[in-house]
């Protein structure tokens, strides 16, 4: 298979389309993995790569813990399973299901695994002082939230980690790094720091030489509560009227809604989108005709992102495969990354992150 034909491959499947439920952990430092995907009939898989700080001795290994059980942190998995194909992100009136799952660990450990049970031999070993059930119904599209229970620090999150979604059908991969909810110690509690976005800016390439599609995540407390997760996000040109300072997504575009092309020519308009829980959109589903056909060469705009049903906030990440001519053939690299850049201030005027500061 050549990489021109590897790279419409997965462009196709990226653009077309023992568990206990609603249980509630009160207290955590948790990991969000915004995108996993784990699906062997496609070629799909998710691998984890991730440290918990627990609670005791650090160094203690896990032969030498006898009966001391307090120094075993306890990990807890919620996984938010959006469906079973890579249509259902694109689904973006349905909810996610909560489905549970538990592991143990030892102090500072560090967790390497995969999702599905058949394909651990692609992960590191869990070695002799890890312990886990934590795998969900496969194919399994949608999200995790990974809960290390012992550790309540939250004023650093001391879990850290990354995420590698593979597709070994065609050889690519896409790799994030988990975001920790630093600002609170409740399980899945991401509706304030990094989390709590008001407004993104979304830019896109040439359309003949990259394929820019993105993810849209609905963020708050009651992400891990309930039998599943159906907080909303408006992404739009409607001015968050819940922040009394927000910067205004109509602002760049003088005053009207709009998106620019690639010659700072602003083309009036503005498209909404539902997200509930989870969902992909390309630049088809927030632009007119008009607007798509007048930045195929390139463009951005800024939108702002309203939460309702429990949703305070959101994030965006932008999936990107690119086309790179190389003296032989082409080559595909394919990014994904939040939709930011820059190094901006967390606090504006009203204490609110500014919609291209860094997650």
């Amino acid at each position: 298979m050549t990489n021109k034909t590897n790279f419409k491959v997965l462009a196709a499947s990226l653009c077309v389309a023992s568990a206990t439920f609603g249980t509630t952990i009160a207290q955590a430092d948790s990991l969000l993995a915004p995108l996993v995907i784990s699906d062997i009939a496609n070629g799909f898989e998710t691998t984890l790569s991730f440290k918990v700080r627990g609670t005791g001795t650090p160094n203690l290994k896990w032969n030498q813990l006898g009966n001391q059980g307090s120094e075993v942190s306890s990990l807890h998995y919620i996984w938010l399973k959006k469906g079973t194909t890579i249509g259902s992100f694109f689904n973006r009136t349905k909810g996610c299901e909560h489905v549970d799952n538990n592991g143990v660990v030892s102090p500072w450990d560090m967790v390497n695994q995969t999702i599905n049970t058949n394909l651990n031999f692609l992960a590191q070993s869990l070695g002799t002082d890890q312990t886990t059930t934590n795998h969900p119904a496969t194919p399994f599209y949608g999200m995790a939230v990974l809960d290390d229970v012992a550790s309540l620090d939250k004023s650093e999150g001391n879990s850290s980690g990354f995420a590698y979604v593979i597709n070994y059908f065609t050889g690519m991969m896409l790799d994030y790094k988990l975001v920790n909810n630093h600002k609170s110690s409740t399980s899945g509690d991401f509706s304030i720091g990094f989390a709590r976005k008001s407004s993104v800016d979304l830019s896109w390439n040439p359309i003949n030489r990259d394929l820019t599609l993105w993810l849209a995540i609905a963020t708050g407390k009651g992400m891990t509560s309930g039998d599943g997760w159906a907080g909303k996000i408006k992404i739009s040109q409607q001015t968050n009227t819940a922040l009394a300072h927000q910067l205004s997504p109509k602002v760049p575009h003088g005053g009207d809604s709009g998106v620019y092309n690639h010659d700072e020519v602003n083309i009036s308009g503005d498209t909404a989108i539902d997200i509930t829980c989870m969902g992909m959109f390309t630049r088809d589903n927030f632009m007119s005709q008009t607007q798509r056909n007048s930045t195929v060469n390139g463009g951005w705009t800024r939108k702002s992102l309203v939460g309702s049903d429990g949703a305070t906030g959101g994030m965006v990440y932008k999936a990107e495969l690119k086309l790179i001519p190389t003296i032989l053939s082409q080559s595909a690299v394919a990014s994904f990354q939040p939709e930011t850049s820059g190094h901006l201030s967390s606090k504006g005027t009203d204490g609110v992150p500014h919609p291209n500061r860094p997650y």
